[in-house]
């Protein structure tokens, strides 16, 4: 086996050249030796400096995941992404108290690590990817996902999250844990390739990977009577054992601000727990027709539609019960239209008292109100 520090040699002289491969390369090789995660946390700080998100995006296979699977997907306001940030929000302690900010998308990214709320995996293909400093790089990666905004308690249970700005950056660990072959390496003409320079097939290449160790020593033979080496994840082992050097460590990129994740705003009523924490008097807002009130009937009530709300949450709101959504929506039908499902910010709406509603009406409401997504709402 030729000596593995050639490999970051013979990556800058590809063309174009993998100099941020390279670049990893020699930082793995110059650290003392730590297996990540096997014991414990990485020696040393993680990487911050060479992977950057500009050159993650220059890559095209990499700007398709940005642009398709984050940016047109809206991956960061998924349902779960925001089941996820209710969450993180009420088990951080936003969730108490006064209107709060929380994240802050100035700091460096290993300490707003910490606060991510969403991540994609995005994996390599073995065989459908080209060899390039990407391929070289970070093979698989995380995108991972941080967010800014403010909280505000609306009542006892309901909390208005916005959101106003999300960033996005690139977490991964750089170790060569596991088998994996990571190609065929050619000290003498500074080449590489997936199959070795032999007339390989994809098929052969794939029944390489799950050869026996004889047949790899036999393969390994072939490949050095054309100068070129089968390099794996266990080589670097060797090494690391040989040499006392060759550090795992984790690698952040820096934040890339999306600039398509318009502020936006949701309830966090479904947070984990936010029903066990009770909103300080000066910031109670309980709805007027959920008191006593010694001067008469409670009046009808007026408000303006804000971001995040919903029939079926202004009614468990106002009325106690999800299901006497349609009661709102018959009252307000002018203001709404013929969709309920169409509820416009700034819309004002006109709530009766639930009192004034008979047991029939409030009976059929609750019929009515699973069915909207059907049409069915007589």
């Amino acid at each position: 086996m030729f000596d593995l520090r050639k490999i970051p040699v013979i990556m800058r002289a590809q063309s174009p050249a993998w100099n941020t491969a390279a670049a990893l390369q020699d930082i793995w090789f110059s650290r003392q030796a730590h297996v990540y995660p096997a014991s414990g946390a990485p020696r040393g700080p993680p990487d911050t400096g060479t992977v950057t998100m500009d050159w993650l995006l220059g890559f095209a296979r990499a700007k398709a995941v940005y642009d398709f699977k984050v940016v047109a997907a809206e991956y960061w306001k998924t349902p779960k992404a925001e089941a996820s940030l209710r969450d993180w929000l009420f088990k951080s302690g936003r969730l108490q108290g006064g209107a709060k900010r929380f994240g802050d998308l100035g700091r460096a990214v290993p300490v707003q690590d910490a606060d991510y709320y969403q991540s994609m995996s995005v994996p390599t293909n073995l065989f459908a990817d080209p060899l390039d400093d990407l391929f070289g790089a970070l093979g698989d990666y995380n995108l991972r996902f941080v967010a800014a905004g403010r909280v505000a308690p609306l009542d006892y249970t309901d909390w208005l999250v916005t959101v106003e700005q999300v960033g996005v950056y690139v977490q991964d660990k750089f170790d060569f844990n596991g088998f994996q072959p990571l190609g065929y390496w050619n000290p003498s003409t500074n080449q590489v390739s997936k199959l070795g320079g032999l007339g390989d097939s994809v098929d052969r290449l794939k029944r390489d990977i799950a050869l026996s160790p004889w047949p790899v020593v036999q393969r390994l033979a072939e490949a050095t009577d054309q100068g070129a080496f089968l390099v794996s994840n266990a080589d670097y082992r060797d090494w690391r054992a040989k040499h006392g050097k060759g550090g795992d460590f984790q690698l952040f990129s820096d934040l890339k601000i999306i600039a398509q994740a318009k502020p936006w705003s949701f309830h966090a009523s479904g947070a984990i727990g936010t029903h066990a924490t009770p909103v300080p008097p000066a910031f109670e807002r309980p709805s007027p027709f959920r008191r006593a009130d010694a001067g008469g009937p409670p009046p009808v009530l007026g408000l303006v539609v804000v971001p995040g709300d919903t029939l079926s949450g202004l009614a468990a709101r106002h009325y106690g019960d999800w299901q006497f959504w349609p009661l709102i929506w018959d009252q307000n039908r002018a203001a709404i239209g013929p969709l309920p499902s169409t509820l416009k910010v700034g819309t004002l709406l006109r709530l009766a008292p639930l009192a004034g509603f008979a047991p029939v009406q409030q009976d059929a409401a609750r019929r009515r109100a699973p069915k909207w997504k059907n049409s069915e709402f007589a």
